[in-house]
Parts: structure tokens; C-alpha cells; sequence
């Protein structure tokens, strides 16, 4: 089920042979739903992008990236189209995807690609002539994202894991000479400090990590079934163990206690500890009231213990039904090259490809050595077109067990025979 990277190999003493987009070539696309014509029409074509950077990344990719590529490439035009990332954005792709009105690229999470695959959304960037070159420029783990039945649906456009910050004044308090390496011993700190550890919810994405670090368990190596490994003793047991953490005051969750301002509370000392991605930092070193103050109040390293955290990132997917599909394969590859994955990689966004190099100034910074160290033993969750129900119907079941309201043994196998009926669906 686990699916560790190596991302030191991004670094450049590790580094791949270059293969640079420019000699990629044209990549005509098959012949298929969308009927491109040979030759195309001298006018410049408008590529459609629907993303969900962040106010900063969205300033980098609109004044930076897209006045580059379009310099490069006259005859098209970007059109960015910054969206709100809610489940509601994914409904909204789908219908206009249905309807032929589709955006031409989409930046959607990991999680959401087996979907849309299995909706027969995506065009299958294998079948292009050139698709062979550009893949053998990213990491393959993350290509399993974006895989199903032989073919690639998309391309992996930046990667991430969450990082341990941590208070440096109650780190040094602890008397500790480095972080803590085990899930316990961050425990321990935190209750000695007469503090806590902060998480946010019970979303996979905020809480997985510590339910695998304590030896919980999802669905079958082959992801088919939830039964006796959702539900299984260890399981429960890791369920039982935090539920206690979380009843003593040693683990505080955000989404059920009022007051709980995660970011603020590890700068200022009334958290021990939090889990977040390298965009807590780019965010906060461009806030002018807090700049580098952040650093000088946190530490960070990765993930305690040996499952480490989860992988998130995003694809970037061309929509089956686009009608300027070749020039988003165009921009697409552009955004894969080490210009673009450098640029975004100085807001935050982790590249995906071998031959980026980390940029001068970012190299000694401490949170990114531990979100590229962290991914090392970070994990994938399970890339299935149900993930995202079996998710968050194992979020309602721990919201019940963590309110009283159910056993975790309760919780647990609710959740195990709902996500089943869910996977008893899936297309073989």
C-alpha cells in the first residue's frame, strides 16, 4: 500500500542527464475525440488554465511564468483562472468537461486524477509521440498518480510532504540536542513541555500520518478492500492511543476545539509542535509584519517516525474534450521544464522533474532540506477513484469516535464496511 520516494535524487550531485523540453519535438496527437487539424490556425489559440495556486504562487505564475512562455510561444496565449480548492471546483470540472465547455488544463490534486480517469475525462498523454521523453524526466513514483489501465493521464507538476515544526524555544526548553526521531518521543516532549501537538483534522491529509505513524491501517496491498485492515486490532489500537493523547490535552485538533489558530499558536509557544507543508514558510517570509521572525521561532525537520507523512501534490491533466488540446500539450511540457520548476519551486512548490536544481538561495534553508529529506519516507495514498469518499467517510467516523459517540472499534468498522460497499464498485 506504501509507496516510499527517494527525492534526494533531485538534488544535483544525484542529477539525471538533462533532457531538455526543446528537443522533445512537436508530439502530434493521435487521431481520436479530439480531431485536431494538421496544420494550426495562425491566429494565436487561448489555452484555458484552472488552478488553485495560492495568492503567491498565483503572482509568480501570471507575471512571471506566463509572459515567459508566451514569449517563446506567440502564436498562443494563457489565460489563468484561479479557483477556490473545494469540492465544489471538482463538481464544476466534471460538468463543464460533460458539457463541452471544459477549461483546456486543469492543476487538480493527486487524489482527484483516478476519478476523472474513470470518468473517461482526460486525454491519454501516452499515446503522444513525445510523451516517452518528457516522462523520463520526472520521478516515477509520482507518475503512479496519474496512471490507469497501461496509460498516463496526466503529468505530475509539483510534490509535496508535510514537515514537523516546532517551537524553538520549547525544543530548546526540552533539552534536546536534535528533534525528536519517533512519534513517541515527540509525545513525550510536547507533555513535558506542558504543551501540545496541533493537527487539524481528520482529513486524510491532516490526520493519516499520525494514525499510520501509530500503526493504523487502510485497505489491502491491492487497495480492494477495507475490511480487516481498516477495522484490523493495529488499527484500532492506533485509533485508542491518539483518542487518549487527545483526552489528556497532549494532541489538540483544530476542527474540534474553538480558538485553535494552528500557524500562530507553534510561533508563539502554545503548541509544541505542528505538521504543514514548506508553504508555511513561503507564506510567512513574504508577510512583511512577520518575515523572518518565523525562523528565528521555529525549527523544522521531517515528519517523526519511520512512515513519515502523507504525499500530496498536483497533476496537470488536458481535458478529453478541449479544443486547443496540442497547445495545452505545449504549455504543459513548458511548465515541466527546469525554468518553470524552478521558478514555482521558490514559492513553495517542490518540482517534480530530475534535472531542476534547488535555486542558490534556497538550498541552507532548513525547511526545505526537510520537506526533500521528509519525502524520502513519505507516502501515497491509495490512487483509487474512490479515495476521496473513503476519505471522508473516515473522517466522520473518527469525528464520532474523538466526540464520544462511538467506540473506536465502532468507528472503525463502520468506516471499513461503508468504504467497501464504495470499492465493491470499482471498475477492474
Amino acid at each position: 500500500m506504501r509507496t516510499f520516494l527517494s527525492m534526494r535524487k533531485l538534488l544535483p550531485a544525484l542529477l539525471l542527464p538533462a533532457l531538455l523540453l526543446a528537443g522533445c519535438g512537436s508530439g502530434k496527437f493521435i487521431s481520436g475525440p479530439l480531431h485536431l487539424p494538421e496544420e494550426s490556425d495562425p491566429a494565436a489559440e487561448e489555452v484555458v488554465v484552472w488552478h488553485t495556486y495560492s495568492e503567491e504562487e498565483t503572482r509568480v505564475f501570471e507575471n512571471v511564468l506566463i509572459p515567459l512562455f508566451e514569449s517563446e510561444h506567440p502564436d498562443i496565449k494563457i489565460r489563468s483562472v484561479r479557483q477556490p480548492y473545494t469540492d465544489s471546483l471538482k463538481t464544476a470540472v466534471i460538468s463543464r468537461a460533460t458539457s463541452g465547455k471544459p477549461p483546456d488544463l486543469v492543476r487538480m490534486d493527486f487524489t482527484w486524477v483516478p476519478q476523472f480517469t474513470q470518468l473517461g475525462l482526460l486525454y491519454p498523454l501516452s499515446e503522444l509521440s513525445d510523451f516517452p521523453e518528457v516522462k523520463a524526466r520526472v520521478r516515477g513514483d509520482l507518475l503512479q498518480t496519474a496512471y490507469d489501465d497501461g496509460g498516463y493521464y496526466g503529468l505530475p507538476l509539483n510534490v509535496s510532504t508535510k514537515i514537523a515544526v516546532y517551537n524553538r524555544k520549547l525544543l530548546t526548553a526540552a533539552g534536546v540536542k536534535q528533534s525528536p526521531a519517533t512519534l513517541a518521543e515527540t509525545v513525550e516532549l510536547a507533555r513535558n513541555s506542558g504543551s501540545a501537538i496541533g493537527i487539524g483534522d481528520f482529513s486524510s491529509w491532516g490526520f493519516l500520518p499520525y494514525y499510520i505513524g501509530y500503526g493504523g491501517q487502510l485497505l489491502s496491498p491491492d487497495w480492494s478492500r477495507a475490511e480487516g485492515y481498516m477495522n484490523s486490532p493495529a488499527s484500532v489500537q492506533a485509533i485508542e492511543k491518539l483518542l487518549a493523547l487527545y483526552r489528556e490535552g497532549v494532541l489538540r485538533i483544530s476542527s474540534l476545539t474553538d480558538g485553535v489558530d494552528l500557524w500562530n499558536d507553534v510561533r508563539a509557544g502554545r503548541l509544541f509542535m505542528i505538521d504543514e507543508g514548506p508553504w508555511f514558510y513561503s507564506i510567512f517570509l513574504n508577510t512583511r509584519s512577520v518575515g523572518n521572525d518565523i525562523l528565528q521561532q521555529t525549527e523544522t525537520a521531517p515528519f517523526p517516525g519511520v512512515a513519515g507523512s502523507v504525499v500530496g501534490g498536483e497533476d496537470l491533466v488536458i481535458l478529453k474534450r478541449s479544443q486547443h488540446a496540442e497547445a495545452a500539450w505545449t504549455f504543459m511540457k513548458w511548465m515541466l521544464s527546469p525554468t518553470a520548476q524552478e521558478e514555482m519551486f521558490r514559492v513553495g512548490q517542490l518540482p517534480t522533474t530530475l534535472d531542476t536544481p534547488i535555486p542558490s538561495e534556497l538550498s541552507k534553508d532548513s525547511y526545505v532540506r526537510a520537506t526533500m529529506d521528509g519525502l524520502d519516507h513519505a507516502f501515497l495514498r491509495p490512487p483509487i477513484p474512490q479515495w476521496d469518499e473513503i476519505d471522508a467517510i473516515m473522517a466522520k467516523s473518527l469525528t464520532l469516535v474523538f466526540t464520544g459517540r462511538l467506540t473506536p472499534q465502532m468507528g472503525l468498522d463502520d468506516a471499513a464496511k461503508a468504504a467497501d460497499a464504495l470499492l465493491a464498485l470499482r471498475k477492474h
